[in-house]
């Protein structure tokens, strides 16, 4: 779903010629990617097509202000070395380490993303940077059963006061609620 601000966004990022077609293929193959490491070596990917000057040459300094100096450093390395750079790392085998779960990049990459295209393209902010997970997938994201929630107290029965119920307690010790289970779909999804 498009709110205007979006829609206005697209549509002038879909007319400037400075963002590459291949850059919204990668974009739309990191947004169907279901895990982790794929979005991100999409996201790199996207943001080599959006930097590129020639075949296989990035523009170094576009790439830095497209993330800044800290996140292309930990993705692409220090120019002249790449193999420090995570991209590179994951690309050649190696796996994400303990030092690189302190940051969500995939996080990061969007909002940089998003706030370069607002900066220096769009000239105003269309985008929001603070969605919640922007990068979430429907495949391993949510959890489901079949069963249905029964209210404890008769005639009290909300999804507001369902939901506070199971954000303060465990599934199996709502104090408000029972569940009540469909025998015919045993399987959880």
């Amino acid at each position: 779903m498009f709110m205007e601000g979006q829609r206005e966004a697209l549509s002038r990022l879909l007319a400037d010629a400075t963002v590459p077609e291949e850059f919204y293929y990668y974009w739309n193959d990191v947004v169907n990617a279901v895990g982790y490491t794929p979005k991100l070596l999409l996201m790199c990917s996207a943001i080599e097509s959006l930097t590129k000057v020639r075949h296989g040459e990035k523009d170094w300094e576009k790439v830095e202000r497209v993330l800044g100096r800290e996140l292309k450093e930990d993705l692409f390395g220090i120019r002249g070395n790449s193999g420090t750079g995570l991209r590179h790392r994951l690309t050649h085998g190696e796996y994400l380490s303990a030092n690189d779960s302190d940051k969500d990049y995939v996080e990061l990459i969007h909002k940089k993303i998003m706030a370069y295209f607002n900066d220096r393209i769009l000239d105003e902010t269309l985008l929001d940077l603070n969605v919640v997970n922007p990068q979430r997938h429907f495949v391993g994201n949510v959890e489901g059963g079949a069963w249905f929630i029964k209210s404890k107290n008769p005639g009290m029965l909300s999804l507001k006061s369902a939901l506070e119920d199971f954000a303060r307690n465990d599934v199996n010790g709502l104090e408000h609620h029972d569940l009540v289970y469909d025998s015919s779909h045993s399987a959880s999804y």
